[in-house]
């Protein structure tokens, strides 16, 4: 204001010089808000508001820009839905598989619980035969369901050496004085077997510890040598039978029916003739060799356990 000119002069702020960076992104904001609107509100806006102008592109371009942020959007809308088609679909596959996968297995199940069934019971009908009959009935059965026989006689054994082991013993409810026991136990076995004190000390300490191995580490085997035959190594073994704990006496012994045998029964081995019967059977030899330690060394197998 001056002395000679009463009326105020307003002078506008200078506005500050726009890059061309940022006038592009108040153009891009404002493409994508055109974009949402109603196409009636849109065509408004581009045609009458001025809005081009003020970002310094014609009406045409406006309008060509809000259109072609409007189709890649419905582009991008239209893959995500065939996406999520697509991952339903393969949900729907892997859903299908899996049931398909649990109803074969199912049927496994039933097909080896009806096998088993069966073998079972053919196996409680030739283990009430005599003994040497059990392989020729083993070989009829075999043949009538579709068996392989050795696998079939190597369940036999098990099955039959599970019907030879005594009932699982109870443990005494009273304290039990140790240095009677063990005294008790070499007399009963210096009753039947007339051996020297060392071999009495011996047996006597391994038959107590039968009923520790499962938590040692080691597992030492008793074994029965005399220089000449009929020295009483099948007597010792027969007395011993009876104080140990699940024994299983064995007189030919294949190494796959011991595998299958110790692995579900758990018994304490007794091997009569063990010397001819390793050199028939070098893997029955490299298994009771293997077993003198609980280190977790596997046997491998191949085939149904």
């Amino acid at each position: 204001m001056t002395g000679d000119d009463p009326k105020p002069k307003i002078v506008e702020f200078p506005k500050p010089e726009l890059s061309p960076e940022e006038r592009m992104r108040r153009l891009r904001v404002e493409v994508e808000r055109l974009a949402g609107q109603p196409e009636s509100e849109r065509i408004f806006y581009i045609e009458c508001e001025g809005i081009a102008e003020k970002h310094g592109v014609s009406r045409a371009v406006l309008k060509s820009m809000v259109e072609a942020h409007i189709k890649a959007k419905e582009k991008r809308a239209k893959e995500d839905k065939a996406e999520d088609q697509q991952r339903e679909r393969r949900a729907e596959k892997a859903q299908s598989k899996a049931r398909r996968e649990q109803m074969q297995a199912d049927k496994v199940e039933r097909e080896q619980e009806e096998r088993r069934k069966k073998r079972e019971t053919v196996f409680a009908e030739i283990a009430a035969l005599p003994k040497m009959t059990h392989m020729v009935r083993l070989k009829e059965a075999a043949a009538r369901l579709g068996e392989d026989l050795e696998i079939l006689t190597e369940e036999f054994e098990v099955f039959f050496a599970a019907r030879s082991l005594p009932a699982e013993l109870v443990p005494w409810s009273d304290p039990v004085n140790t240095a009677e026991l063990l005294a008790g136990i070499e007399t009963k076995f210096r009753r039947y077997v007339v051996v020297s004190n060392s071999i009495a000390v011996a047996t006597t300490l391994w038959v107590a510890f039968t009923y520790l191995v499962e938590i040692a580490v080691y597992a030492p085997k008793l074994l029965f040598q005399f220089p000449e035959r009929d020295a009483g190594k099948s007597t010792a073994l027969h007395v011993i039978r009876w104080m140990v704990q699940r024994p299983y006496l064995a007189i030919e012994a294949t190494g796959a029916a011991i595998y299958r045998i110790v692995d579900r029964l758990r018994p304490t081995i007794i091997l009569d003739e063990a010397d001819t019967l390793f050199e028939r059977s070098t893997v029955l030899a490299h298994i009771i060799n293997a077993s003198w330690d609980n280190s977790g060394v596997k046997i491998p197998r191949v085939g149904p356990h």
